[in-house]
């Protein structure tokens, strides 16, 4: 029974770890909290991922399907005195991208005579306010506002065209 439990528990964390990522694209970091001084930091990254695939037994396949993406990111951070500090963070911390019109004619969700290839698209801004208070060097309080934005579109490939926008 032991062991039972034991395989049970390590299957569980293999199957949280493979979903955790989504669609976080910036961890949400509050790390300019912890910085000394008056801070401000700029971000930028860019990523081309690599997304293919085959049906057909390898007959049908596509070339990336995910499309290049940037993400930018502000972050500024104050002392008010020696105990509270005050942080501005503005991120784009979830998205997703795909696009399926550069596949090869047959490939599922691609474009067909009657409509466009799939795609989807989601993107967001976030605007977050971190206080921290300092009880001593090795306990303090965290604490702020979030402000959230996200938006979506996706096109789905079928013999009647449908597009939706959230």
């Amino acid at each position: 029974m032991k062991n039972i439990l034991t395989i049970g528990a390590a299957l569980m964390l293999t199957t949280t770890a493979a979903t955790a990522g989504g669609i976080d694209r910036s961890g949400q970091s509050i790390g300019a909290i912890f910085e000394d001084g008056r801070y401000v930091e700029l971000s930028y990254g860019y990523v081309t991922p690599s997304v293919t695939g085959t049906v057909g037994a390898g007959t049908v396949s596509s070339v990336s399907v995910a499309p290049a993406y940037g993400v930018a990111g502000l972050a500024y951070k104050a002392d008010l005195d020696d105990k509270v500090s005050l942080a501005v963070i503005i991120d784009q911390p979830f998205g997703a991208a795909v696009d399926y019109s550069n596949v090869d004619p047959g490939y599922p969700l691609g474009e067909n005579p009657i409509s466009d290839a799939t795609s989807a698209n989601v993107d967001s801004v976030s605007v977050t306010v971190v206080g921290r208070y300092k009880f001593s060097e090795n306990l303090s309080v965290h604490f702020g506002p979030r402000y959230l934005t996200a938006s979506g579109d996706y096109t789905r490939s079928a013999p009647t065209q449908y597009t939706s926008t959230y």
